[in-house]
């Protein structure tokens, strides 16, 4: 199984202070999902170097969430 790797400089991830700085009236988990539905993908980079990421399936007019306990951070 191959290991996810994020850039920390791409624009859609962003720690969960930075999210939560993004919308006062909603949760990080919120904040994220609203931005991904707008531009497709949100990542939540978790102080554990987990991630979190949010993923908008255009089909389904969904978010999806994926967790990701095991990440490769590159600058």
């Amino acid at each position: 199984m191959s290991v996810p790797s994020f850039s920390r400089t791409a624009f859609f991830v962003k720690s969960a202070n930075e999210w939560r700085g993004l919308s006062r009236r909603k949760s990080v988990e919120g904040a994220a999902k609203a931005f991904a539905k707008a531009n497709m993908v949100a990542v939540i980079h978790r102080a554990d170097d987990g991630a979190v990421g949010f993923f908008y399936d255009v089909a389904n007019d969904r978010v999806a969430k994926v967790t990701y306990s095991h990440v490769e951070w590159s600058a």
